[in-house]
């Protein structure tokens, strides 16, 4: 599955920042924007909620209590996708 994108100019507002500071220009390297996306991540990932955590858990228990061979992050993950919830990746080292 595809990485979510965080699209910097949604939550920074360079333009702002130009007007407020009397820039001409308000653009950013791609370097930059890699940057303040890593950043984001962090951000979310640091913040994630215990309640997110305890609604994964809930549905892993689901599968485990109806005998699912697939219990894993993987498959919480799809199931996620599909009825709105983040993603485990919000907060796992692989992410």
């Amino acid at each position: 599955m595809k990485e979510k994108r965080f699209p910097v100019d949604k939550y920074i507002d360079f333009w702002k920042i130009c007007k407020d500071f009397n820039l001409e220009f308000g653009d950013i390297t791609p370097t930059q924007t890699i940057e303040f996306e890593r950043l984001i991540k962090e951000f979310i990932k640091q913040n994630a909620t215990e309640k997110l955590r305890a609604q994964h858990e809930a549905i892993r228990n689901i599968l485990i209590d109806n005998n699912c061979v697939e219990y894993g992050d993987c498959i919480i993950d799809d199931i996620c996708e599909v009825v709105g919830l983040q993603r485990t990746t919000i907060y796992s080292e692989e992410s």
